[in-house]
């Protein structure tokens, strides 16, 4: 790496909520950089001061409302900002969380370095440009994600009043689900397994004799039923039962779990409950997706209209369907990266009034990498722009600012975490996390 230096910027303009979101980043990467950090602005757009010793003023034209002058400032860095060093981007909802942020400079290939998103094109299509059939549907997923946090909220806090008793009942369950003796399975799930399949014709056999037998004797037939079942099978039959005996009470028909005295403990799959009862949506679990009343998929949206819409606007084809776009929340550039941001520039500028598109830059983003056949242009390694979506099905927080992710055999320990979701929500624990730092 050569003695370029290396500057990190920001932009923002407009509402106080942004601002303040840029001063809490700004802290952290303070903290964890030793590099110069500057700020670009619109000054006469903003509801408060900015509070940072490197401030660049620029004027935004007057006709675009905030959230276009923000996008419009940040894809005219390479106009604003003095040629020479090595710049990196940061969205302002993008947190530095431990140190080793200043090695990303060492991560530019020429003309830009961009980390990939955390989705396909397909997937990000609904949420750049307009469709009447995918903005109904997007309508839908933003309104399931709104009770699914709200209603998340309220089963953490049911669970965390039931106490020790969720951790109780679910190894009562454990427990009893891996006693289940075959016979209580179908033979039509076993029937790729010979051997057990053997073994479940010869217990049903043996049960269709003891619930014989229990009918014989009349006595109470469920409790003698109960009883040989034990004796032959050395497990418990009856769920309900079982779990009596520990001092519990399972009503299925409203999924609510009691003490033998009556007294609520929690709901069962309150989220989904919920959601299902205060909408017309419906959870698909065998594919793991919420569905709307009429069976579409509102998990996971997919058009190809962003592709069309790039092929009529721009004259470019994106011939891969499922390509994973770049995200504009961090970037690398310097002066060799000049032609690319302008050409970026300049489509982007071209939509904002173009009724068809949406105010996004990733759209274009994706457009102009095409454009120059960088779509296998090296990317910026996972960790230096780790999105942490409240809501992706393939996230799993594992503490101390770690994830899990589908596709990635190892935790990831990122540096930066785009918080783009939820950011401040203070009942998050991946918030939690990032304030204590």
């Amino acid at each position: 790496m050569n003695n370029q230096q290396k500057i990190f910027v920001f932009v923002v303009c407009g509402e106080k909520k942004h601002t303040q979101t840029l001063h809490f980043s700004l802290a952290r990467l303070i903290k964890y950089s030793s590099c110069e950090i500057l700020i670009v602005t619109d000054q006469n757009r903003n509801e408060e001061s900015i509070q940072h010793d490197q401030i660049i003023d620029i004027s935004a034209p007057e006709w675009m409302d905030n959230h276009q002058a923000s996008i419009w400032l940040k894809t005219s860095l390479h106009r604003i900002l003095p040629a020479g060093p090595l710049y990196c981007y940061l969205d302002t909802d993008v947190v530095a969380i431990r140190p080793g942020v200043d090695d990303i400079f060492q991560r530019y290939a020429t003309p830009v370095t961009f980390c990939t998103d955390h989705c396909r094109l397909k997937a990000f299509s609904p949420t750049a440009v307009h469709d009447e059939k995918f903005d109904r549907l997007l309508a839908k997923q933003e309104l399931q994600s709104d009770l699914y946090y709200q209603f998340r909220q309220e089963d953490e806090a049911q669970l965390r009043a039931a106490g020790d008793h969720v951790g109780r009942i679910n190894s009562l369950k454990d427990i009893f689900h891996k006693k289940r003796p075959l016979h209580t399975f179908s033979l039509k799930s076993l029937l790729n397994q010979p051997v057990k399949l053997i073994v479940a014709l010869f217990q049903k056999m043996i049960f269709k004799i003891i619930q014989l037998i229990s009918l014989i004797k009349n006595k109470n037939k469920f409790e003698y039923l109960e009883f040989l079942h034990r004796k032959i099978f050395s497990v418990p039959l009856d769920f309900d039962l079982f779990v009596a005996e520990s001092g519990y009470r399972y009503d299925k028909s409203t999924a609510k779990w009691y003490d033998l005295n009556g007294q609520f403990l929690y709901e069962e799959n309150y989220v989904i409950r919920h959601i299902e009862k205060t909408t017309s949506f419906s959870w698909d679990a065998l594919h793991k997706v919420w569905r709307d009343e009429d069976g579409e998929n509102i998990s996971h949206i997919e058009s190809e209209k962003l592709h069309q819409r790039i092929l009529e606007k721009f004259g470019l084809q994106i011939t891969e369907p499922d390509w994973r776009h770049w995200n504009g929340g961090v970037f690398l550039f310097d002066a060799q990266s000049h032609e690319f941001m302008e050409q970026w520039h300049q489509w982007t500028s071209a939509i904002f009034s173009d009724p068809a598109w949406k105010t996004r830059d990733q759209g274009t983003l994706a457009a102009t990498a095409w454009h120059f056949g960088l779509q296998n242009h090296p990317t910026l390694p996972i960790e230096y722009n780790f999105i942490a979506d409240y809501y992706h099905p393939d996230m799993a927080y594992a503490g101390q600012l770690s994830f899990r992710l589908k596709g990635y055999s190892e935790v990831i320990k990122s540096l930066f975490l785009h918080i783009y979701h939820h950011f401040g929500d203070e009942q998050w624990e991946v918030w939690q996390d990032v304030v204590k730092e």
